[in-house]
């Protein structure tokens, strides 16, 4: 036989990975991990379900090691994963069939370890997603089974502490929404009742999130939100600085959310590899924070900087970015209110040009900027435009929601207090 051809080498190349689904499933673990960490979560899911699928054949072979463990672990990937995309259902099926994996409750074998207590906080994080307060079981389960692996003071406590703010956060907006429904349906008030001291859940959160960031950086509160980052930056705490701003803007403190937004920007550049859309969304809750704080022009910093991460985010030919026209939206509105009107209708021109690619000309999205090019021409003097854009507007949302939808009502009135007409 005379020596192979290329084609017999590629062909063989294949048949091993067909034989040999051990070798395919690392190779597609490594590269699921690679998307992940990009930001790619679309590649990222593909490859995790391959890693299933693989692991499936890999579980037959009968010299398969740690099987059980193989399997927990591309179910883990898939709950993390979808996760991500704000799937919680899914996440929550697959963190649970990893830990039936390898939870010594469950099996009868082996012992507690570190990836138990990834998988109980997968499913305590999918819970909090669902808005299940249920949560809580796993996140003390995990918190007792971690401080017996590595003690009260190790940093892996970092996660779990994180998890009992976003599980306080919950109950924070479960009983804001709970205070605004019965405070429509009962009106009346009585003058002599004393108001009674409930526990404020958003500020457990932040006790919560300040001993997240103890167990990592060492300090107290203070020094968590407050502070200066020094040298204290460190990717694992971006996400966390993240939650603890948007609760404290519940709170109703937007100077001081902006502050710690910046913490959690700086914490995920710093990474080794950092995620850009992630970067991108956090400098879009930076902007608009800063903006309710009407400080227009650390918005637009932020913004830019936003602008400045999509730009290096790969994308589908032909697909827009949906961070993209998120920056773009409220980079415009920021300008329109910090009385740069002029660019304002700049960027709504090319946010609109964005929409109509990605949505079609008819959509209620491109309806919404239409009306604030009217606004924009009202600023600018120009009634005829602006009356062109708001009706165009009203053309949208009449054939979209219907003559009678309350949207369709407002506009309609806001129209004819603005009295357009020459």
């Amino acid at each position: 036989m005379g020596d192979k051809t290329f084609a017999d080498k590629e062909l063989a190349g294949e048949m091993g990975s067909f034989k040999e689904p051990g070798v395919r499933l690392k190779q597609v673990e490594g590269e699921g991990a690679s998307s992940f960490a990009d930001g790619d979560l679309e590649k990222a899911l593909f490859l995790g379900m391959q890693q299933l699928a693989l692991a499936k054949l890999c579980y037959e072979e009968p010299n398969t090691k740690d099987k059980e463990v193989m399997m927990a672990q591309a179910h883990y990937n898939l709950s993390v994963i979808y996760y991500e995309m704000g799937l919680g259902d899914q996440s929550l099926y697959h963190a649970q069939k990893a830990l039936e994996r390898v939870d010594p409750r469950k099996t009868g074998e082996g012992e507690n370890n570190n990836f138990t207590v990834s998988c109980m906080m997968a499913i305590a994080r999918a819970m909090i997603q669902r808005s299940d307060p249920k949560c809580v079981n796993f996140l003390q389960r995990a918190l007792v089974v971690n401080h017996e692996l590595n003690g009260p003071d190790h940093d892996s406590n970092f996660r779990i502490h994180e998890g009992f703010g976003d599980f306080y956060v919950l109950l924070g907006d479960s009983r804001a929404l709970y205070k605004a429904t019965t405070a429509k349906k009962d009106t009346s008030v009585d003058v002599n009742a004393k108001k009674k001291q409930e526990p404020d859940d958003y500020e457990k959160a932040m006790d919560e999130y300040a001993t997240a960031y103890s167990k990592i950086a060492g300090g107290g509160k203070a020094t968590a939100f407050y502070g200066g980052l020094g040298s204290t930056k460190d990717a694992r705490m971006g996400d966390m600085f993240g939650h603890a701003a948007k609760t404290r803007s519940k709170m109703g403190n937007d100077n001081e959310a902006a502050v710690i937004y910046e913490k959690a920007v700086a914490c995920l550049e710093s990474a080794s590899k950092p995620n850009k859309a992630k970067i991108a969304q956090m400098c879009y809750e930076l902007g608009a924070t800063y903006h309710k704080a009407k400080q227009y022009s650390y918005s637009k910093n932020a913004l830019d900087r936003g602008l400045g991460y999509c730009s290096g985010i790969a994308r589908p030919d032909g697909e827009s970015d949906p961070i993209l026209m998120l920056l773009k939206k409220q980079q415009a509105i920021t300008m329109y209110d910090g009385n740069e009107v002029e660019n304002a209708r700049k960027t709504f021109e090319e946010l609109l040009a964005l929409q109509k690619k990605e949505y079609g000309g008819n959509s209620v999205i491109v309806a919404e900027t239409l009306k604030y090019l009217g606004d924009v021409h009202v600023a600018l003097k120009n009634k005829p435009l602006a009356s062109k854009f708001y009706n165009r507007a009203l053309k949208i949302l009449r054939k979209r929601l219907g003559s009678i939808d309350q949207t369709v009502k407002q506009l309609e009135q806001y129209i004819k207090q603005l009295n357009l007409k020459d």
